[in-house]
């Protein structure tokens, strides 16, 4: 159990992967739950390698693999340090790139028995591979419930075409004569 292991594709459910959840820890927890699909490629061996982890211990009533109402298991990686992050063709994302639930990943974890509490095994988040990205963006005020309505409105960037929405392209507008040659 002492290696890293890789998870098959699943589907990222509420990662912490850039910023640590303070909610329940003080000092914070970086964590992803994956969800994966009994049909999908490699699952049933990594089913078995776990059931193989818990059989040689004399408790295992915890081996983090659960099964949702739909038939779907899932796994919780969980780690104190922020996890290494990489794209589909191995290279590493920038922070600005934020990981959102319904993502499809890989996950490299440690395994550790414990032996406490009926026992288990517990996964600890080492990196994840982002293969195909729902990138969190949070949520938008319609999002929410909210409806428009009258009254203090904030103030908004103002374009160079006056309006309160950037223009579809990015690139900032420059006068030929502004260009230093």
């Amino acid at each position: 159990m002492g290696k890293i292991h890789i998870t098959p594709i699943g589907t990222a459910q509420y990662p912490h992967l850039h910023d640590a959840d303070k909610k329940f820890d003080d000092e914070g927890v970086f964590s992803v739950d994956l969800f994966l699909d009994r049909d999908d490629e490699g699952v049933d061996e990594f089913i078995a390698m776990v059931d193989e982890w818990c059989k040689d211990k004399k408790k295992c009533a915890n081996r983090n693999i659960k099964t949702d109402d739909d038939g779907k298991i899932y796994c919780k990686f969980t780690s104190k340090f922020k996890p290494n992050l990489f794209d589909a063709r191995q290279n590493r994302m920038t922070d600005d790139i934020k990981i959102g639930s319904g993502s499809k990943v890989k996950v490299a974890f440690g395994a550790k028995s414990y032996d406490i509490k009926g026992g288990g095994i517990k996964f600890y988040l080492k990196a994840v591979q982002v293969i195909e990205l729902v990138e969190y963006t949070g949520k938008s005020a319609a999002d929410i419930g909210f409806s428009e309505e009258e009254g203090f409105e904030a103030p908004r960037e103002e374009f160079p075409d006056g309006s309160k929405t950037p223009p579809d392209d990015s690139k900032p507008s420059v006068d030929d004569d502004e260009i230093p040659y």
